[in-house]
C-alpha cells in the first residue's frame, strides 16, 4: 500500500510523511495536484488530504472515496479525520487504525442508503429540477416526488438541495457537468 499527500501546509506535510514511512512502511508522495500522479495511483493507494483540497478535486469523490482521509481538527465527518495537532503518538495510532479499516475494507464500496428510484429522484434534484418537472420526468405523481425527497433527506440527514447535489456528484450519480 502506498500513501499520497495532498496538503499545502508544507511542514505539516512532511511531518506525516516521516510517520507514514517510518511507522507504518507506507510509500509516500507528497503532491500539490494529485490528478498529475495518474499514473502512479493504485487500487490500494491512500490518500491525505486536507478538507479544501478534497473539495476542489473531484477524483476524491467516486471511487477514492473510499481511500480518503481527511487532515482535520474538525472530527465529525463521514470520511475517517485525522487531527493535525495531535501528538506523533496519538497520529500513528490514528493512522494505524485508518490503515487496518482501510486494508479490511479492500475496495469494496459501502452500499448506498437510497432505494434505486431515490436515487433517480436525487438525480433529478441535482440537476437542478423542480417537484413537477421530476414527477412529469420519471412518470410519477407530484406527491410521489414530494415523498421521494422526504424519505432521502431523512436518510442521509441533508436538508438543502446543495447539499444533496454534492451527495449526489460525491457518489456518481451525476458528474459536476449534469448540475
Amino acid at each position: 500500500m502506498d500513501a499520497v499527500i495532498v496538503d499545502s501546509n508544507t511542514l505539516r506535510a512532511v511531518g506525516l510523511r516521516h510517520i507514514l514511512e517510518e511507522r507504518h512502511a507506507l510509500d509516500t508522495i507528497i503532491a500539490g495536484d494529485p490528478t498529475a500522479l495518474a499514473d502512479v495511483i493504485g487500487e490500494s493507494t491512500m490518500f491525505f488530504v486536507t478538507p479544501e483540497a478534497f473539495a476542489s478535486q473531484p477524483m476524491f469523490y467516486v471511487p477514492r472515496r473510499e481511500h480518503v482521509v481527511l487532515i482535520s481538527e474538525i472530527t465529525h465527518s463521514p470520511l475517517p479525520v485525522i487531527n493535525p495537532s495531535a501528538t506523533e503518538d496519538e497520529l500513528a495510532s490514528a493512522i494505524e487504525s485508518v490503515v487496518r479499516r482501510l486494508s479490511a475494507s479492500g475496495a469494496s464500496s459501502p452500499q448506498m442508503p437510497l432505494t434505486e428510484r431515490e436515487r433517480e429522484v436525487l438525480r433529478h434534484i441535482a440537476m437542478g429540477q423542480i417537484n413537477k418537472e421530476i414527477a412529469a420526468s420519471l412518470g410519477i405523481s407530484f406527491n410521489t416526488v414530494l415523498t421521494h425527497r422526504r424519505n432521502i433527506m431523512d436518510k442521509l440527514g441533508m436538508r438543502s438541495v446543495p447539499a444533496l447535489s454534492m451527495y449526489a456528484v460525491m457518489n456518481g450519480l451525476v458528474s459536476q457537468n449534469e448540475i
